[in-house]
């Protein structure tokens, strides 16, 4: 749970998937934030989507990063990484501890 409204976490989402290496067609359609990545070495691309919802308190977000290619059977923990880089740039950063 994100504790900002659903249109300020899309513009965050917007920043975090435009900054991601190979990000490119950063796009919204609410409730979703979605990009894809180009090719590389080892990868057709992938599609890449925050779904928000609100709830009580604030947003939720789920992150999702799938193969552009459909045969494609190995992703080599690229998914992986988007979905941590994604969710790592919609956290708040958290107030020191004193």
């Amino acid at each position: 749970m994100i504790p900002l409204p659903p249109e300020q976490v899309a513009a965050q989402a917007q920043q975090v998937l435009a900054a991601l290496p190979k990000g490119r067609n950063v796009w919204v359609n609410p409730p979703l934030v979605g990009a894809d990545t180009g090719m590389g070495a080892f990868s057709w691309g992938e599609k890449l989507q925050v779904h928000l919802a609100q709830i009580q308190g604030g947003t939720h977000a789920r992150v999702t990063s799938e193969c552009v290619f459909p045969l494609q059977l190995v992703d080599y923990g690229k998914n992986r990484k988007n979905v941590e880089q994604i969710v790592a740039g919609l956290q708040l950063p958290q107030p020191p501890v004193h």
